[in-house]
């Protein structure tokens, strides 16, 4: 375990990182347990892939709120913005958000214009829009998580709001890589030693390894990416590495 542990800190090195590798999609067990395929051998090597998948809890959620105002006039539209967005505020802090947590992006505004009957676009101002994005920041993903849903009552209320799902992320993946990667060198031992001793050989050294695209899914989820994925829907993840691993044979 001690030589797995050195080649993935090596790979975790940009000089030895090497990026590139399709991530196995097939036949892998995304509740822990480890899965190798692609196996090819020369006279004196053989090359085995190895996965290794851990379930996290994410610990960041980004959440954004954009609130919306329609008038006739830009300064209608804007004096008319302020009473929603001191609502919806209210409403977060209300419900155990911290001011902290709470970032104002800047007012945007622009002008709405008249369509004739036939569909065809005029010069002419119908109304303007002013909008301001309310962005939550926080470690409390399932406070977060609990006011998106309830955040709609707002909406029966006469409130305007454009509501983005929560982005839920992991903030340690660059703690969990080297374990990770550890856990699938040493998943490719394994299997290699059980295809070798099949052959009457015998594992030797780590010639070389190339390690694949990490992914980070839903739980239990297949829908991954050849340069990698990151799931931001759920607040349980699936993190994944894959290696492939030369091993001398004796």
């Amino acid at each position: 375990m001690t030589e797995t542990r050195h080649w993935a800190e090596r790979l975790l090195h940009p000089h030895h990182f090497v990026v590139g590798l399709t991530i196995l999609t097939l036949g892998l067990a995304w509740t822990g347990n480890t899965v190798v395929s692609n196996l090819r051998r020369g006279s004196d090597r053989l090359t085995v892939t190895g996965a290794s998948t851990q379930r996290v809890t994410s610990d960041r959620v980004t959440w954004r709120i954009t609130v919306n105002r329609q008038a006739a006039t830009l300064a209608a539209a804007y004096e008319a913005l302020q009473p929603d967005l001191d609502r919806t505020v209210r409403f977060l802090e209300a419900n155990g958000v911290q001011a902290t947590e709470i970032q104002r992006g800047v007012i945007n505004s622009f002008p709405i214009y008249q369509t004739l009957p036939n569909g065809t676009n005029t010069n002419e101002v119908a109304a303007y829009r002013a909008s301001q994005v309310l962005t939550i920041e926080s470690k409390e993903v399932v406070r977060i998580q609990g006011l998106s849903q309830e955040i709609g009552q707002l909406l029966t209320e006469g409130v305007n709001l454009e509501i983005a799902p929560p982005a839920y992320t992991f903030s340690k993946l660059p703690e969990y890589r080297v374990e990770l990667l550890a856990q699938a060198t040493e998943d490719a031992r394994k299997r290699a030693a059980a295809i070798a001793q099949q052959g009457g050989s015998q594992l030797a050294a780590i010639a070389s390894a190339e390690t694949g695209v990490f992914q980070i899914t839903a739980p239990n989820s297949t829908d991954v990416g050849d340069g990698g994925s990151y799931d931001t829907s759920t607040i349980e993840k699936d993190m994944t590495a894959v290696i492939s691993v030369s091993f001398r044979l004796n």
